[in-house]
């Protein structure tokens, strides 16, 4: 099931929806960026919004911890993806997106789906984007430049990887 068919089945019930005029960042983003080995992010703190498909999530702001617990099992999850997706396409993009993880940018958003606090986590290659640290990215297509997991903090680990289709 790809990643906005899986998340639009979570709110089988009426889902949490959040204010259409939700801006965007304001803060300087300086005390939200997140160093991890070569890796650069920024978090979105609650109120700061995202919006998908046209559904708000109830949002919460992950800690660096959490945060940090998510980039250290990044590497192990995407290659145990790699050996045992059944999706050739998700499978060979796991490969590939493994062996240059450092060199995507993310941006760590925390979302509740159903009653669980999760970290949405989007990545993106440098070369496409702009205002990033101040505002979701958010790209059809684009291929192995473009993916997104969830990490569910209390579990430890990843429920979701979708890599962008490719035109």
């Amino acid at each position: 099931m790809r990643f906005w068919s899986w998340i639009r089945s979570m709110f089988v019930t009426k889902p949490p929806m959040l204010p259409r005029d939700v801006p965007a960042l304001q803060a300087d983003p300086d005390d939200r960026l997140f160093h991890f080995a070569d890796c650069e992010g920024v978090i979105f703190r609650k109120g700061e919004g995202w919006e998908s498909n046209h559904w708000y999530f109830s949002a919460w702001t992950p800690s660096r911890e959490e945060i940090r617990s998510a980039e250290e099992r990044l590497p192990t999850f995407l290659g145990e993806l790699a050996k045992t997706c059944v999706e050739k396409y998700d499978a060979e993009s796991a490969q590939l997106i493994a062996a240059t993880l450092n060199t995507y940018l993310r941006q760590y958003f925390g979302i509740v789906i159903g009653e669980q606090q999760v970290v949405f986590i989007n990545f993106f290659t440098r070369d496409f984007v702009e205002n990033w640290m101040t505002e979701p990215v958010i790209v059809c297509d684009g291929g192995c430049n473009f993916f997104q997991v969830i990490y569910r903090p209390t579990q430890g680990d990843f429920q979701s990887f979708t890599v962008n289709g490719e035109a």
